[in-house]
């Protein structure tokens, strides 16, 4: 199924993931007629640098400001892409060009995400910080690379990003508002949430439960999980099943 001709995408990337991990989706996007634009977020620029983390992601919204506007869609992973759209929602509604670009937004796909819509203290944010970073770590420890917890790594992470929370308040209370501005967007395009049965960060029901609050506005929803998916490795897990939701998910609108 062909997109719109012209169309266009943002792909929001996980945090500490790379051009060449997203390389894939990239791809998948180029094989529908969609030409995509990655970025992925500074989760330490987000939380430390905010006027940089703005910047950065100004630059990467410009090829979607062209005039005329054309058809684009919002492909985001985890919860950095899902901090990454609250802010690419702010930018976009703070010109008119980016108004423009906003009403041509056909529909949003969201990734192993949203897990943050949940949190609402900075302790749970802790905690959703340390598991998210901890396969990172683990992995330049040597440790292996796909391990959620491991004892005192995960446990240090937490105390650290408690400490940076103290000396720093205003940026978690920015991350924590990720699902509040979304929403104050009132945001009426489909959305298409991909989760994992395996996913030990962002669980299969907490995304269910997301969903159903979009379709509750009456915004169109599409929830499918993965059996035995894991946390942004859904493409990995059953390729041919993603391939034909993307597609058939960009083609609903052309």
């Amino acid at each position: 199924m062909a997109a719109p001709a012209g169309a266009r995408s943002l792909v929001l990337g996980w945090g500490m993931s790379t051009p060449e991990q997203l390389e894939p989706y990239l791809a998948l996007h180029r094989d529908l007629g969609v030409e995509p634009t990655l970025h992925i977020a500074s989760v330490a620029e987000g939380l430390l640098r905010p006027r940089a983390y703005a910047r950065r992601l100004r630059r990467a919204l410009a090829p979607l400001l062209a005039e005329p506007p054309y058809a684009f869609y919002i492909h985001l992973f985890s919860d950095n892409g899902f901090i990454a759209l609250a802010q690419t929602l702010d930018e976009l509604a703070s010109s008119a060009a980016g108004r423009a670009a906003l009403g041509a937004l056909r529909g949003v796909v969201f990734d192993s995400s949203p897990g943050l819509h949940t949190a609402q203290t900075a302790s749970v944010f802790a905690d959703r910080f340390a598991q998210g970073t901890t396969p990172f770590v683990a992995r330049r420890l040597g440790l292996g690379a796909r391990r959620d917890r491991v004892f005192g790594v995960t446990r240090a992470l937490r105390a650290l990003f408690l400490g940076y929370h103290r000396l720093f308040p205003a940026g978690v209370r920015r991350a924590l508002s990720a699902r509040s501005r979304v929403e104050a967007h009132g945001l009426r395009v489909p959305m298409l949430f991909v989760c994992g049965g395996a996913d030990t960060l962002v669980s299969a029901d907490g995304v269910e439960q997301y969903a159903a609050s979009w379709a509750a506005r009456g915004v169109s929803t599409r929830v499918v999980s993965f059996e035995g998916g894991r946390h942004v490795a859904l493409l990995g897990a059953d390729r041919a099943r993603y391939e034909r939701e993307l597609a058939a998910f960009v083609g609903a609108s052309a």
